[in-house]
């Protein structure tokens, strides 16, 4: 239980890493 919750932690981290780049991406055009 403990290592999914730490993938889950992992895929959120990367999601919103993610959505972060978009967004950099979008007020830099």
């Amino acid at each position: 239980k403990r290592l999914i919750s730490l993938l889950c932690d992992s895929y959120l981290t990367l999601a919103n890493l993610s959505y972060s780049i978009k967004v950099v991406e979008w007020e830099w055009v």
